[in-house]
């Protein structure tokens, strides 16, 4: 089955779209460290969509967070699903739509 995950992580990453390994437990139990994820471009994005984003305060980091709320005026709040754990989205609050890198369109899981 790993096989078959790297044939489509490759696959996918030929047609032009990008592959992240997960860092960190805050998105557990719906991602964890070392699942590989499949990226897309964030054209479209809302509440309930894991996406990737730029780190308000901390330059060159980005972050894996669940989108909670999408407004019309530009920002958008992001949360971790492990409360427990995600103590950075509650303390940085709502980041810029255009600092959203990536969504994540598939979890391919540990590989």
């Amino acid at each position: 089955m790993r096989l078959v995950g790297w044939a489509r992580a490759l696959a996918w990453r030929l047609r032009g779209g990008a592959v992240a390994r997960v860092r960190g437990g805050s998105m557990a139990p719906a991602v964890s460290p070392g699942d590989v994820l499949l990226l897309a471009s964030p054209r479209r994005f809302g509440p309930g969509d894991v996406v990737i984003a730029r780190h308000p305060y901390r330059r060159g980091v980005r972050i894996l967070k669940r989108v909670v709320r999408s407004g019309d005026d530009g920002w958008v709040d992001l949360a971790g699903d492990a409360s427990s754990v995600s103590t950075d989205s509650r303390a940085f609050g709502a980041v810029r739509a255009s600092d959203v890198v990536a969504v994540v369109v598939s979890n391919l899981g540990a590989l």
